[in-house]
């Protein structure tokens, strides 16, 4: 007999118990069951995948190009000059304390309800992990040739 995965079983049970509490309650607008979900979004696949799926990969492909583009590029000058990275490392842990949810307003006024007001919110919150993770890495390349 095979085994079940705690991890399938923990989801399984969450599934069944968000279903069973969605009956008990009986309003769909506060709390739709699994069943239900499923159901709407094979009616309306049509338009999910066909129009917003496109629409969205579209602005997360540029988003993640753009990023890694402005990451790598921020990480290699910072690496490679003490005096860049003492300048743009406090400008980009500043840039993270200021929520997306103040900003996301005055870029849809700046740009519009366009694709670029979505790319740039979504490079913003992209940016900071890309950024100083490849810059860390760096770092730790640097620190493992001099153990050598």
């Amino acid at each position: 007999m095979k085994k079940f995965n705690p991890g399938t079983i923990s989801i399984s049970l969450f599934f069944i118990f968000w279903e069973i509490l969605g009956r008990v309650i009986n309003k769909g607008y506060i709390l739709p069951t699994p069943i239900n979900i499923l159901l709407k979004i094979w009616a309306l696949k049509e338009s999910i995948f066909l129009t917003h799926l496109p629409a969205t990969l579209t602005i997360a492909v540029i988003a993640s190009i753009l990023t890694l583009i402005l990451g790598v590029a921020l990480a290699i000058a910072m690496d490679s000059n003490k005096t860049v990275y003492d300048s743009i490392y406090p400008l980009i842990v500043t840039s993270q304390t200021i929520p997306i949810t103040a900003l996301a307003p005055i870029f849809i006024l700046w740009f519009g309800y366009s694709i670029w007001s979505k790319i740039i919110v979504a490079v913003i919150i992209s940016f900071f992990p890309i950024t100083i993770t490849i810059y860390n890495g760096f770092q730790n390349i640097e620190n493992d040739e001099i153990n050598y």
